[in-house]
């Protein structure tokens, strides 16, 4: 598509550079800049003035629009005679998408196809628009609602060895400094037995982690507040730095796995009864041997799994354009999943007092 080559031109022209992280950032930059044209270009179309993401590329960022030519009207988001006018869309979140730009690509991505007049804004802040085949029964599984479909696998680590003791105590040791004397014998003993993925959640987590990040790599003077503890009067890290939210800050969390693969290696995954490294292709083989639909794992056997376990896969895009005929405005959808979801409670609470709680055990 036109969108791609925007994302190789862009890319060139910014990525003129010697610095690998400013380089990651043009390469995000180059994506998002081809998505938003992308989506432009989209929306033009809509409105009867058909034109492509490279047209508007070559016009610059003051984003003019023109007609494209008869011949490349297929290379626009264009359904001349097609009733009703579907899109596939993929929101994500700017962290998310630094991370599968790293990887190399979206392993099996999540899409929604809904009609063009319909806005989709669930599960982040950022849109792709997919190809016509993305969302096409032809090549891939579509299903009547959110089918709950498997999710990108966690990083797995290697146990820490010695090593990578070391260079965490080097690096981060006077960062502990005014935190409670117990912090480090309790870091020390957590990374010699926890399993190196469950560790690596404290490790994102931990203050001293983030007081290092916020001083020495974001150049950050933090106002310390301090409290008192058994006796002991140690930093308040909740209270200095909860404004900043790292933990679901994009940057700092891919900071912090940078660091994490100096302490424990370089990220894997489980493929069968094997460790392989943690790229594209492993992933993805790994999310294709499981079931299809409602396979995200959740507390409760709620509303919409059960919807997703009874979802109807569709064969043709006929069919699919028929029932689009009747798809509901997100805020529609959301009064009827509370009057469900208040039933689906109504009968928990029905037979919780039936439940055996000796059988848990």
């Amino acid at each position: 598509t036109s969108a791609k080559y925007v994302y190789y031109d862009a890319l060139e022209k910014m990525s003129i550079m010697d610095n690998q992280a400013t380089r990651e950032t043009a390469k995000l930059n180059a994506y998002l800049l081809a998505s938003h044209l992308d989506q432009r270009a989209f929306q033009k179309t809509a409105e009867g003035k058909p034109c492509t993401p490279y047209q508007l590329y070559e016009n610059g960022l003051e984003l003019r629009y023109e007609d494209a030519p008869e011949d490349d009207l297929t290379d626009a988001y264009f359904q001349s005679e097609d009733e009703p006018k579907l899109v596939a869309y993929h929101n994500t979140t700017a962290g998310d998408l630094s991370r599968s730009l790293e990887l190399g690509g979206f392993p099996l991505p999540s899409l929604a196809v809904t009609r063009s007049d319909i806005p989709y804004t669930k599960f982040g802040d950022i849109t792709l628009v997919g190809t016509e085949t993305m969302g096409s029964p032809e090549y891939a599984n579509v299903y009547s609602v959110d089918g709950y479909t498997v999710t990108v696998p966690k990083k797995d680590y290697p146990p820490i060895r010695r090593k990578g003791e070391d260079y965490f105590w080097k690096t981060f040791d006077a960062s502990f400094d005014g935190f409670h004397p117990a912090e480090r014998g309790s870091f020390s003993f957590e990374m010699q037995t926890q399993s190196s993925q469950n560790f690596f959640e404290k490790f994102l987590e931990a203050g001293p982690v983030q007081r290092y990040y916020l001083e020495k790599v974001k150049g950050v003077k933090l106002d310390y507040q301090y409290m008192e503890f058994q006796g002991v009067t140690e930093i308040d890290w909740n209270s200095t730095a909860g404004a900043y939210n790292l933990y679901n800050d994009p940057e700092y969390r891919q900071w912090a796995e940078h660091q994490y693969e100096k302490i424990a290696g370089e990220p894997r995954i489980k493929v069968g009864r094997k460790f392989q490294p943690y790229t594209l292709e492993n992933v993805t083989k790994v999310m294709l041997k499981k079931k299809h639909t409602a396979v995200y794992e959740s507390a409760v056997y709620g509303t919409h799994k059960t919807a997703a376990a009874l979802s109807k896969r569709y064969r043709t895009m006929s069919t699919m354009r028929k029932d689009a005929e009747h798809l509901l405005p997100v805020e529609e959808l959301d009064k009827r999943e509370k009057v469900q979801e208040d039933l689906c409670e109504k009968f928990r609470h029905s037979v919780s007092e039936y439940y055996d709680k000796s059988l848990a055990n």
